[in-house]
C-alpha cells in the first residue's frame, strides 16, 4: 500500500508556493468540494480533513476525490464542456460506471473459483451517456501515467484504451461472448496474489482473531499503522450505541434478501482509512457464523454507507428508478459486471435515513495500485487495454433506456472509427488533465491555510 508518511505537508506547502492566488476558479473548486463533502463535514469533520490531506499529497488522489468537480466541468455549461463527436440523442443513455480509472479495477472471484479483473467500485454508477465514461477513463489514464513517472506515455495509454474499447464493443455487437479479463503478466500476477490471499483467509486473519477456545472475535487496532500526520490507513475500532444498533439492523435487513444464509452475528467493527472519495463514509465489517460451528467457515461482510453521486449529469425523471443509494450501486453492479453473480452476498440494506451497500470480504478482492507500476510502461499498457475492454463489456451488457442491448446502439458508431475515438479521448484528456493539475495546486494553496477549506460544520 502506498505510504502517506511525510508527504502531505511538504506537497501542500509546495503547492502554496506555486499555486495561483485566491481567484474565481479557486473559489469554485472550494465551493464544489464543500458542497460535495457537507454530509461528512456535518457528521465527522476530522475525517474530511484527513481526506483533504490525502488528496493534497498526490494529484491522482486529488482526481479521485473530486469526481463531483469533474462532472460539473464537463457537463451542461461547465468550464470544460464540449460536444463528443460520438454523442447522439437516440437512446444511448444507459447504466455507466461513473468513475472508471485504473485504481477502480480489481480482482473478483467466481463461484467456480476462477479469478479475473473487472471494475470493483460502482459508488458513482448511474444512468448517463456512455461517452462520458470514456472521457473519465481517458483522464485517469493520463494522470495515472504521470503518477507512475511516465507522463509522456499518457497519450499512448489513452490510445490503447480507446482501441480496446472500440474493438470489444464491436465484437460483442457481432455476437461474441463476454470474456473475463485474466491475461497479461500484470493481471495474472494480481489474480495469483488474490488467490493466495483468499485461500489463506487473509481478510479474516486481518480483521478477526481466534480466542483461546477457538471462537472467532473481531480485532480492534492497527492492521497498518496510521501515517505520521495521523491519517488512518487501515485501523478498526469498536462500534457502540446508536451506531451499533444501526449496523445490527442493517445486517438484519440485508439478510432478508441475501442469497446465501449466514449464522449468528458474532461481531462488528468500523474500518478507518479506506478509499479516497469515500474516505469519510462509514464502513463496517460484520463477522457472521458460517454453515457449521467451525471457525474456518465464518464470513466477513462489509457494510458501506452509500450516498448519491455528486455533480453527475441529472437523470431525467422518466429514467429515475426510485432506488435507495445502496440499491442503486447493487443494481449497477449486477448490470455492468462481466460476471454479475460472482458475489452472492452483494446486497443493500436500509436503516432510515442511512443506506448500506453490503458485499463479501474474503481476501480474493485485490485492487490495482499505481504504486506497483512506477516506471512500468509495459504494465500500464496492459492495464489500459484491459480497462478499455472492461468498460466496453460494462456498456455492452447494459440495456439502453430505450430498450435493447447498448452494444447494438454504440457499435455502429465505432466500426472503423477507433482512431477517431482515440483522438477525441486524447484531446479531452489533455485539456482535462491540465485543468486538474491547476485545480490541485489551487486546492493545496487553500488547504495550507485552512484544513477544512472554510467548510466547518
Amino acid at each position: 500500500m502506498r505510504s502517506r508518511h511525510g508527504l502531505v505537508l511538504a506537497l501542500a506547502l509546495a503547492g502554496a508556493c506555486s499555486a495561483p492566488g485566491a481567484d474565481d476558479r479557486q473559489a469554485f473548486v472550494i465551493d464544489a468540494l464543500t458542497r460535495d463533502n457537507q454530509r461528512w463535514l456535518d457528521r465527522d469533520p476530522a475525517q474530511v480533513a484527513a481526506k483533504y490531506r490525502i488528496m493534497a499529497a498526490r494529484t491522482f488522489d486529488f482526481f479521485r476525490g473530486t469526481a463531483g468537480l469533474y462532472w460539473r466541468d464537463v457537463t451542461a455549461a461547465g468550464a470544460a464542456a464540449s460536444a463528443s463527436p460520438f454523442a447522439a440523442d437516440d437512446g444511448a443513455w444507459l447504466w455507466i460506471v461513473g468513475d472508471p480509472h485504473l485504481e477502480n479495477l480489481g480482482t473478483r472471484r467466481r463461484a467456480d473459483g476462477s479469478i479475473y479483473v473487472d471494475w470493483n467500485d460502482y459508488d458513482a454508477a448511474t444512468r448517463g451517456p456512455w461517452w462520458l465514461d470514456g472521457r473519465r477513463l481517458a483522464l485517469g489514464l493520463m494522470l495515472g501515467a504521470e503518477d507512475a513517472g511516465l507522463a509522456a506515455h499518457g497519450p499512448r495509454l489513452v490510445e490503447l484504451a480507446a482501441h480496446a474499447y472500440a474493438a470489444e464493443l464491436v465484437r460483442l455487437a457481432d455476437g461474441g461472448p463476454v470474456a473475463l479479463e485474466r491475461g497479461g503478466a500484470v493481471i495474472a500476477d494480481l489474480c495469483a496474489r488474490a488467490a493466495t490471499a483468499g485461500d489463506a483467509g487473509a481478510r479474516l486473519a486481518d480483521y478477526t482473531r481466534l480466542d483461546a477456545a477457538g471462537r472467532r472475535t473481531m480485532f480492534y487496532g492497527d492492521v497498518e499503522p496510521p501515517a505520521e500526520d495521523g491519517t488512518w490507513i487501515d485501523t478498526t475500532v469498536p462500534v457502540a450505541g446508536r451506531e451499533r444498533a444501526d449496523v445490527e439492523a442493517a445486517v438484519g435487513d440485508w439478510r432478508r434478501g441475501a442469497l446465501v444464509p449466514a449464522g449468528a452475528l458474532l461481531g462488528i467493527s468500523r474500518r478507518l482509512g479506506a478509499g479516497v472519495a469515500s474516505y469519510p463514509a462509514p464502513r463496517y465489517y460484520a463477522l457472521l457464523g458460517g454453515a457449521s460451528d467451525r471457525a474456518d467457515d465464518d464470513l466477513l461482510v462489509e457494510l458501506k454507507e452509500a450516498t448519491a453521486p455528486v455533480g453527475m449529469p441529472p437523470v431525467p425523471a422518466a429514467l429515475a428508478l426510485g432506488l435507495t443509494e445502496a440499491d442503486r450501486t447493487v443494481v449497477a453492479e449486477r448490470t455492468l459486471a462481466a460476471a454479475p453473480d460472482d458475489d452472492v452476498l452483494l446486497g443493500g440494506a436500509t436503516v432510515a435515513p442511512r443506506s448500506f451497500r453490503v458485499r463479501s470480504r474474503s481476501g480474493y478482492e485485490r485492487g490495482v495500485d499505481l504504486a506497483d507500476l512506477a516506471d512500468d510502461a509495459e504494465g500500464l499498457d496492459e492495464l489500459a487495454a484491459a480497462a478499455g475492454r472492461a468498460l466496453a463489456r460494462a456498456h455492452g451488457r447494459a440495456p439502453t433506456v430505450a430498450g435493447g442491448a447498448a452494444a447494438a446502439v454504440i457499435a455502429p458508431r465505432l466500426r472503423g472509427q477507433a482512431d477517431a475515438l482515440a483522438t477525441a479521448w486524447q484531446r479531452d484528456a489533455e485539456v482535462d488533465a491540465a485543468r486538474v493539475r491547476g485545480d490541485a495546486a489551487r486546492f493545496a494553496d487553500a488547504l495550507a491555510r485552512d484544513p477544512l477549506l472554510g467548510g466547518a460544520p
